[in-house]
């Protein structure tokens, strides 16, 4: 799976994202869990390009939620299908478990089961593949919004 079009080929008024994960003070401190190593790379590509900050990848569960406690992510970019124990919806709470990190859901698959079971994720937000550059950062910003609504929802 590629993503398209690449970052450099888009420009301001032909439909490229003008989101950025950057704030004044810093960028968006992001993680990715996926098990393809090159959707990873093209992941965090797009993630740096888009002025967020990639604290690192996971391909499992386990090394994700370790990922999140060791470093203080914003975000974490999880595939819903992951190889060996545990899945995205596994590795997303064990991730909020130990974190406050906002949770964005990424599949190839959009079958009810895989779409009933992201959404039941309180705080979360999803996109299906393929994958276009402009989408992922707005993607990222919905689950964001989503997470903080989730944490009003629950402080009352």
């Amino acid at each position: 799976m590629a993503l398209a079009p690449r970052p450099e080929e888009t420009h301001a008024g032909n439909g490229a994202s003008s989101h950025t994960l950057a704030t004044a003070e810093r960028g968006l401190r992001l993680i990715v869990v996926e098990d393809d190593a090159l959707i990873a790379m093209e992941l965090a590509q797009t993630i740096e390009a888009a002025g967020g900050e990639l604290i690192g990848t996971a391909a499992s569960a386990d090394d994700a939620a370790l990922l999140a406690v060791e470093r203080d992510v914003d975000v974490a970019v999880i595939d819903l299908h992951l190889k060996g124990r545990g899945d995205g919806i596994l590795a997303a709470h064990a991730i909020r478990k130990r974190s406050s990190a906002a949770v964005l859901f990424i599949t190839g698959s959009a079958g009810a089961e895989a779409v009933e079971r992201m959404h039941a994720f309180n705080g979360s937000a999803s996109l299906f593949k393929p994958l276009r550059y402009g989408e992922l950062p707005e993607a990222i910003l919905r689950a964001l919004a989503a997470d903080a609504h989730r944490n009003r929802s629950k402080n009352t």
